[in-house]
């Protein structure tokens, strides 16, 4: 989302609009460090949710209903394709003279709260059914909205900022390196393991790019990570190092953007390295087949996938197994 936003602020410029994004307070630093970095500025404030709170605390929920119904705006806009019931109690709560979002589907939301949350909407945007790719479907939106990018101009890399640089630099020398070592980026963590790749499928991609090219591996990993990250960079052992649950959102971006090559599972992980125009490689299941990924330059965006007959399934998936088949078995061929 973060490479259309200029598109946004395109049809919105700052001279004219102010934009509050409403976001997810575990990407707010993120958010706002590459905001401060750019001349014009994607939005103006940031609006930040805890979705854990929100799910646990009645007195958390009330509060940011609060928030949400003093805003007063002139529009405002739900990008979202498989819209979910907070995001439309959200759009319900806050006053807007004109509240718009693509038509959408029912991967989220049951078919009865789609059509009640979609009275509060006052446009929903009809898309094609020929797109398959999220990319596709937000540039039909902004297309819709009256955006008029050329395509070769849709995505932008991000930018690297300077405390990006400042905590890469910090994270390397934590792993004994220098700003200089060429190193590639592992991400063997995924939110549901049905969707992590096998250990030892990371160990053998490990051992194999030390040798043939040289270069140290660097093992990522959110915070509950830790001890994946370590057996993994000792498994693949020499100059392979773990910096799982050590580094920040900006650092790990700062880590990502510097990188050789980024192998990982279908996690936020390999969407930023996309988005640095990072060589990246996502193991990739059946669930939301073709739809999240790969997209932009197919030549450095790949895919290692598993097919079988049951892809397509919203991750409703008939086997118990962990992880699922299509990640278990992805890559055999390559090994």
């Amino acid at each position: 989302f973060a490479r259309e936003f200029h598109r946004y602020r395109k049809l919105y410029p700052v001279a004219q609009w102010k934009i509050t994004l409403v976001g997810n307070k575990v990407w707010q630093a993120l958010a706002e460090d590459l905001n401060a970095a750019l001349s014009d500025r994607w939005f103006d404030e940031f609006l930040p949710v805890d979705r854990n709170a929100l799910r646990r605390s009645f007195s958390y929920r009330r509060s940011i209903a609060i928030k949400l119904k003093c805003l007063s705006c002139d529009e405002l806009i739900y990008p979202v394709h498989s819209r979910d019931v907070w995001g439309c109690v959200f759009s319900r709560w806050i006053n807007a003279k004109k509240k718009i979002a693509p038509f959408g589907d029912t991967a989220s939301l049951c078919l009865l709260f789609k059509l009640y949350f979609d009275r509060y909407f006052d446009q929903l945007k009809s898309e094609s059914l020929n797109f398959q790719l999220e990319v596709d479907r937000a540039d039909c939106f902004l297309r819709g909205l009256g955006d008029s990018t050329p395509l070769s101009s849709c995505f932008i890399g991000l930018p690297v900022t300077a405390k990006m640089a400042e905590e890469k630099e910090v994270a390397l020398s934590i792993a004994g390196l220098r700003v200089v070592d060429p190193y590639m980026v592992l991400f063997p963590g995924a939110s549901w393991p049905g969707k992590r790749w096998p250990v030892s499928r990371f160990v053998e991609w490990g051992k194999l790019k030390t040798k043939k090219n040289e270069i140290a591996v660097i093992v990522c990993g959110g915070p509950g990570e830790e001890k994946l990250g370590q057996t993994v960079a000792d498994k693949i052992g020499e100059n392979a190092h773990s910096l799982a649950g050590k580094t920040s959102l900006i650092g790990l971006a700062g880590l990502i953007a510097g990188a050789v090559e980024c192998i990982g599972n279908d996690t936020a992980a390999v969407h930023l390295s996309a988005a640095f125009s990072r060589p990246t490689m996502c193991i990739m299941g059946g669930g939301h087949w073709g739809r999240f990924w790969p997209y932009g330059d197919l030549e450095v965006n790949q895919t290692i996938s598993f097919p079988m007959p049951c892809f397509g399934c919203g991750w409703v998936c008939k086997y118990k197994s962990m992880p699922v088949p299509c990640i278990e078995n992805a890559g055999r061929c390559l090994g």
